[in-house]
């Protein structure tokens, strides 16, 4: 038989409140960053820059802001500091007839999911946020008290066992990441052949340029930034791309990066790993704290340099030249300077082919752990539509 349904706004009562923290005591703070860790903060009042709501133990928290993300988290058992949360959480504290954590894994199923995501307001994307009125009325079963801990111990049964999966995959792609690292290095670690400075085998070896908010436009010429640079891989990140106009690009004579070039982050991390650029069909530039590297193509193959700075044998020369008091750094002549092997060019034809061919077998390892870790997702997310429909 199934249970009945009520309104969400029919089972709890919605916190509200604020409390400004004495910048003296030490509270548990549920923080929207925290949620990652499902651990709450422990700060000095001084340290909290905002008013927040007073929250109790069992209170459910519901993220409101930017809501496509499932946040739902209960507050813990108070211990002997005051505990405060976020006011990006609607809290909810339930009544007798309903368990906190009963609620809280309906409230991150498909279809109270939907209906959270649906009753956005504000602008678009990360700024968003989820309406209480709508959240309120979404109905979930109600069975008996002994019946919700039931579902809420297969719940915890399931994400237990999912988490271990999650796990032990990450361990894979980790040891795949590993081999293939391994790979690499054997391949330079055969060569024999005289070195080079960096530098001296590129045509161009410049630092990008200073870039301020203020010459930033909406349109034009893109910004590539450190956040774009991967270990070997161009990160697009287009909904994040700056830009500035063809004025501002004359104005600071900026140098263009194009297709084939080479970026070097000179930030971690890690602090050298480098990437080519592709054509995204922009025009780019690139900012103070990435080097262009522009390679000689009658000494050197691109995809060479690239793969080089995958190598270990490339990280460990870097490190010993890493600079910087607060932030690790390395200099451009210090990167300039890193010595890199340069057989001929057929011979460095044949390791980026042996190269492509080892990313080529780690790539599909890694696709099929991934496809494993979505279906582990879709379980959970079919066991919860279960105990949302009062199937479970």
């Amino acid at each position: 038989m199934m249970a009945p349904a009520l309104r969400l706004r029919e089972l709890v009562d919605v916190v509200t409140g604020s409390v400004t923290p004495d910048p003296g005591s030490k509270y548990e703070v549920y923080s929207v960053p925290a949620f990652d860790s499902k651990s709450p903060e422990v700060l000095l009042g001084g340290e909290i820059k905002s008013s927040k709501r007073p929250v109790a133990s069992g209170d459910v928290l519901v993220c409101k802001i930017n809501p496509r993300i499932n946040r739902v988290w209960v507050v813990g058992s108070k211990k002997e500091l005051p505990q405060i949360a976020s006011t990006e959480w609607f809290a909810l504290r339930c009544r007798s007839s309903i368990l906190p954590m009963y609620v809280a894994h309906l409230l991150g199923s498909p279809a109270a999911r939907h209906v959270i995501e649906e009753s956005v307001s504000g602008a678009t994307g990360s700024h968003t946020r989820a309406r209480i009125d709508e959240v309120l009325e979404i109905e979930i079963p109600v069975p008996p008290l002994a019946e919700q801990q039931r579902i809420v111990a297969k719940l915890d049964e399931v994400d237990a066992d999912l988490r271990t999966l999650s796990e032990r995959l990450d361990t894979e792609l980790l040891r795949t990441a590993q081999v293939r690292l391994s790979a690499v290095d054997e391949l330079f670690n055969n060569i024999a052949a005289s070195e080079r400075p960096l530098a001296a085998v590129c045509d161009v070896f410049a630092d990008g340029d200073w870039i301020e908010s203020k010459d930033q436009s909406n349109a034009g010429i893109r910004l590539v930034q450190t956040g774009n640079v991967g270990d070997g891989v161009f990160k697009d990140r287009r909904d994040k791309a700056r830009w500035i106009d063809e004025n501002t690009f004359s104005r600071l004579n900026c140098t263009e990066v194009v297709p084939g070039d080479i970026l070097f982050s000179r930030l971690p991390d890690p602090v050298g790993r480098a990437c080519m650029i592709p054509d995204t069909g922009d025009r780019m530039i690139t900012a103070v704290d990435c080097t262009i590297a522009r390679p000689s193509e009658k000494v050197v193959d691109p995809e060479f340099i690239v793969l080089f700075a995958s190598s270990s044998r490339y990280f460990a020369q870097v490190r010993s030249m890493i600079t910087g008091t607060t932030r690790d750094r390395i200099s451009r002549k210090n990167l300039g300077d890193v010595p890199i092997p340069v057989p001929t060019l057929s011979e460095q034809k044949q390791i980026v082919l042996k190269a492509r061919e080892i990313d080529s077998l780690c790539a599909e390892v890694s696709e099929n752990i991934e496809r494993r870790k979505d279906k582990a997702g879709e379980l959970r997310q079919s066991v919860l539509a279960a105990a949302f429909r009062g199937d479970l």
